[in-house]
């Protein structure tokens, strides 16, 4: 059962979301137009958008940059681990040859 923190959260975060892409999404089509008087419009929405992008980031309303974060250290750790194992695994080769090159 979801509580009404988790809920209020989850509200917050996907109206926050929709608000930065709706922004952003008018804040480029807007200059495309061809009527004048509306390509100057496109550039505040730009700016609300990038609002609402720090605003989520600050306060940590949506949380889904947050999960994309852990997630690539887990990958990174992952890959220094099998490469520190494969490095040791190479080491012990090198000495097990070289030690059957010299006793030959």
């Amino acid at each position: 059962m979801v509580s009404k923190r988790q809920r209020r959260w989850r509200i917050g975060s996907n109206v926050v979301r929709i608000l930065t892409y709706a922004s952003l999404a008018i804040g480029l089509i807007l200059p495309l137009t061809a009527n004048p008087d509306l390509v100057n419009y496109g550039y505040p929405f730009l700016v609300v958008s990038g609002l609402f992008f720090s605003l989520d980031r600050t306060f940590l309303i949506s949380q889904t940059w947050v999960r994309y974060i852990r997630a690539e250290m887990e990958i990174r750790s992952l890959i220094l681990d099998f490469r520190y194992s494969w490095y040791e695994k190479r080491c012990e080769l090198l000495a097990h040859d070289e030690k059957i090159f010299a006793s030959t």
